[in-house]
């Protein structure tokens, strides 16, 4: 592993906690205390703006010329990008739930989302109103969608809610949806199980081929997380094992070239310690990091002590890479600079 060293960034983004690449990397989203869209290669912002409330989900049409905001509430709206103006906003007399990170279709213009009450949901950016849903049944809601931009597949966790028999769900689907009829992807060890389903699923990221699927578990209530790798096409799976089995997992990104990228938070409370003692160790101890792993082998290359480290994302042409952070302003980096930790984009194995 490399010696733990920052690289400084390119430029400086606003303080967020996400932040998202459009499909062809030419612009990047995030939420500070508004919606930030920035050009890329020219490092200036393209349009801002507040259209909805307690933002926490952003997501590029194919086309980038609409961006999905979407709140805490699960409430949506979906916005021209050049212009910053709305198109169209969620019913405000219905009621909606959080949910995940939802994604665009790629050969269509509709939205993917899904609700903690456990409905999945095409949504038209249009009118945003439902153009055709599915509702798990009751102990299951929707955790979090990925998808690929070089495959028209996504695959869906459902998390139990209520700790209730048969585990979580890791669904795939594949263009045209029919939300109804997902193929079930099924634990390959025993490690990954939980009562005849997987453990607890924290996020998800695809490789951008849609070949793979990097899947961070965790083991009921505080146990380990790792984070799996999973071979979509054939039978092999392969374990990142994190650096702390307290860490929890913010956010994953798996760039072209074969980089895990992990963002974790640890929990540095020990049985019997005191709150005293508990704030002390925040303060004097790192305890959030992003983690760069190889996808063919597993291992760690290098970590990053991140104040508050967030969202963590690869561009899609893999020329950069940005953390977001409350206590940090984000930062953006270019391929070269990535060269220098050690992340020698385009050798590393598939």
């Amino acid at each position: 592993m490399s010696s733990i060293r920052v690289i400084p960034p390119s430029f400086k983004l606003k303080k967020s906690i996400t932040a998202v690449f459009s499909p062809t990397g030419g612009y990047l989203a995030q939420i500070g205390r508004r919606v930030f869209v920035w050009d890329v290669a020219q490092c200036t912002i393209v349009s801002d703006f507040k259209v909805i409330s307690n933002e926490i989900y952003l997501a590029f049409s194919g086309d980038q010329k609409i961006i999905a905001v979407k709140n805490t509430s699960g409430k949506l709206a979906f916005v021209d990008v050049p212009s910053g103006k709305i198109i169209a906003s969620s019913d405000k007399s219905k009621t909606y739930t959080e949910g995940g990170q939802p994604q665009f279709l790629i050969k269509e213009s509709l939205l993917l989302d899904g609700d903690w009450d456990g409905v999945l949901r095409l949504v038209d950016p249009m009118s945003a109103r439902d153009v055709g849903s599915f509702a798990f049944t009751g102990q299951y809601k929707v955790s979090a969608i990925a998808t690929s931009l070089q495959r028209a597949r996504y695959v869906v966790a459902v998390n139990n809610k209520y700790n209730q028999p048969g585990g979580s769900r890791l669904l795939l689907y594949e263009e045209p949806l029919r939300l109804d009829q997902p193929d079930t992807i099924l634990p390959q060890d025993e490690s990954q199980k939980n009562d005849g389903g997987w453990l607890r699923i924290e996020t998800l990221a695809m490789h951008p081929s849609g070949g793979k699927v990097a899947v961070a578990l965790s083991a009921p209530p505080y146990g380990s997380t790792t984070v799996q790798l999973i071979d979509l096409d054939g039978n092999s799976s392969l374990t990142i094992v994190l650096p702390s089995y307290r860490h929890h997992v913010r956010s994953l990104s798996w760039s072209t070239s074969g980089i895990v990228a992990v963002s974790v938070h640890e929990n540095l409370y020990r049985k019997g310690q005191t709150p005293e003692e508990t704030r002390e160790l925040m303060r004097n101890t790192p305890h959030s990091h992003v983690c760069f792993y190889s996808d063919s082998s597993g291992d760690l290359i290098v970590q990053w002590p991140w104040v508050d480290a967030r969202t963590v994302a690869f561009s899609p042409n893999d020329d950069a890479l940005v953390v977001t952070s409350r206590e940090q302003p984000g930062m953006y980096m270019v391929k070269a600079e990535l060269q220098r930790i050690g992340l020698t984009l385009g050798e590393a194995g598939r």
